[in-house]
């Protein structure tokens, strides 16, 4: 979680003390079922506040959402608009390891209407995969349907993503990157452009020329997903992947000729000395 959410989170506390609205720490802490003690150290700056104690804040204090991930006054008070339903909902084993959640596409219209129901979200296919990459962070996986994305990506094949925090939406999408894109009637893997500030929303684009460029206004949109690996199925990049590794390996044995012959160039007129 960023530290600019652990510091609202706790200007959010110190308005609910000024104004009488909790007692004290530890009380606040009583309310959310939270230890007193690893509270305090999330109002000292010494831990990042999690997700799960955010959406406790929100639901029990009215702490908006807005506020807590952009910094969008008031304090409270929830924006039909704004951050609210943008908190997100993880599984973790019983070492509360999260798991990457997958995401088939039968399912994928249904995760779009209930993608912050607790109980929905627990039901998909979860996993864990080996290596310190995908150990820190909240991860999901999608299956790829249509031709939208051709030619990078194909039907059948399954993209691997962060989630992208709702306070980065406006300042650091790139559009060398793709994302999934949630929006409240379909999951979409995309390329991602900020339109404008006026307008409040992000350019979608489709790498295929077919499919036209649409607006998709922020408060549309659930969550934001950024690709970080791609499993393919299919032959085609299977075989281009063979491909560019042969086209590898050629421009290495050039290169290693190439110094092999320079070393023989500038060898040459020693041997011809000690003949």
């Amino acid at each position: 979680m960023s530290s600019y959410v652990s510091q609202r989170f706790i200007e959010a506390f110190q308005y609910l003390l000024d104004t009488q609205q909790v007692p004290s720490a530890r009380q606040f802490s009583i309310a959310l079922d939270y230890a007193p003690q690893n509270m305090g150290e999330i109002l000292r700056g010494r831990r990042e506040v999690t997700i799960e104690l955010l959406k406790k804040a929100v639901d029990i204090f009215d702490l908006n959402p807005e506020y807590l991930f952009n910094g969008t006054h008031p304090i409270l008070g929830n924006s039909q608009q704004g951050m609210a339903a943008k908190i997100l909902t993880i599984v973790t084993d019983q070492l509360n390891t999260e798991r990457i959640i997958h995401v088939p596409v039968p399912a994928q219209a249904g995760y779009a209407e209930q993608v912050h129901d607790k109980e929905f979200v627990e039901e998909l296919p979860s996993y864990q995969l080996p290596g310190h990459e995908f150990s820190q962070g909240s991860y999901r996986s999608f299956d790829v349907s249509g031709d939208s994305m051709e030619p990078m990506l194909s039907a059948g094949d399954t993209v691997i993503c962060e989630y992208f925090e709702p306070q980065n939406w406006k300042h650091s999408i790139k559009e060398s990157k793709l994302y999934v894109l949630v929006l409240d009637d379909a999951v979409l893997v995309k390329k991602l452009t900020y339109a404008s500030t006026e307008s409040n929303s992000i350019e979608v684009h489709s790498l295929n020329p077919d499919y036209p460029m649409f607006l998709a206004p922020f408060q549309d949109i659930r969550e934001i997903w950024e690709m970080k690996a791609i499993i393919s199925k299919s032959a085609e990049h299977l075989n281009r992947y063979d491909n560019e590794l042969s086209a590898q390996m050629d421009d290495l044995k050039s290169a290693l000729l190439d110094q092999l012959k320079s070393i023989e160039e500038r060898n040459e007129p020693v041997l011809q000395l000690v003949k």
